[in-house]
């Protein structure tokens, strides 16, 4: 019976040196205790011939090679560092527009299988106008660049 739970800390400053200029810095850091693995499951080692087979059965089953099986490995991440920045510019008060990035490096090292590593980076931008009282149109555009070296996803039965 495992639990998983985290540890959260950001810090972060905001900087406006006029009216028309703003920006705001935040650094955020997650320390995730025991992220989800399945334990000693993912590759099988050569040991056919230890196996029984079940009585008035030919095959062997999922269930009879568990004791052949060992290694762990997650795409979770056990430490999270990350920044953000978001610079917004506001030349009169109809217009604004805004520009950020978001970056972030996961790493997990505890398990015996795989030291696993996860970069992601998150540039946006958007713009706002408002024409008159009663109208405001908006647009933004975010790309998301992700490079993880866990891109494994174990099919798990039980039963």
């Amino acid at each position: 019976n495992e639990k998983t739970t985290k540890l959260k800390l950001k810090a972060g400053g905001n900087y406006r040196p006029n009216l028309k200029f703003s920006g705001r810095f935040k650094y955020f850091f997650e320390n995730i205790d025991n992220p989800f693995s399945p334990h000693e499951q993912l590759f099988e080692k050569a040991g056919k011939d230890i196996l029984e087979k079940l009585p008035d059965n030919g095959k062997y089953y999922y269930f009879q090679r568990d004791e052949l099986r060992y290694g762990s490995v997650t795409n979770q991440p056990s430490n999270l560092h990350g920044v953000e920045l978001n610079l917004n510019f506001r030349p009169n008060h109809k217009v604004t527009l805004s520009a950020g990035l978001k970056a972030s490096l996961g790493t997990n090292n505890n398990t015996d299988s795989l030291d696993f590593e996860r970069t992601e980076l998150q540039p946006q931008v958007s713009a706002n106008f408002a024409p008159t009282p009663k109208w405001n149109l908006f647009t933004s555009l975010a790309y998301i660049y992700q490079n993880s070296n866990g891109l494994a996803a174990v099919a798990m039965m039980d039963g």
